[in-house]
């Protein structure tokens, strides 16, 4: 039998923001872990998406082409993936990419409201600036 692992925020991480038990260096810190992980995490999952969209539009299409050689073409083979792939791929962004942001979020809202403009889920989601000041 196989196991699913999904990641959270640690329970202690939690109990700590709700608590305001966390410096504000230590908030930071835990935000730009976040951060980051969040914009890796949605790069791999845009590139999961393409290709495994990619896959089953050439696997319908092979299908099809030898279901009509045989002339017994079943829609439900070719319409069944269509249906259930953009529910796995929401699924599979709400559990891997967007869960621990939001745990974060939700912590902070309780614990630190008025960091909620620099540190919430909408500043977790901006763009990451690239510094360009290298010497």
């Amino acid at each position: 039998m196989g196991v699913l692992y999904i990641e959270g925020l640690s329970d202690e991480y939690k109990k700590k923001i709700k608590k305001r038990e966390l410096s504000l260096k230590s908030i930071d810190s835990i935000f730009h872990s976040i951060k980051d992980t969040y914009h890796q995490r949605k790069k791999g999952m845009l590139c999961a998406s393409i290709m495994l969209t990619a896959i089953f539009l050439i696997m319908d299409v092979m299908t099809a082409l030898n279901e009509l050689k045989t002339n017994q073409l079943n829609m439900s083979t070719l319409v069944f993936p269509i249906v259930i792939i953009p529910f796995i791929l929401a699924l599979c962004y709400f559990l891997c990419v967007s869960r621990i942001p939001r745990q974060f979020n939700k912590c902070l809202k309780i614990g630190y409201p008025e960091l909620m403009d620099q540190y919430g889920y909408d500043a977790i989601k901006a763009p990451k600036i690239k510094n360009n000041n290298r010497k």
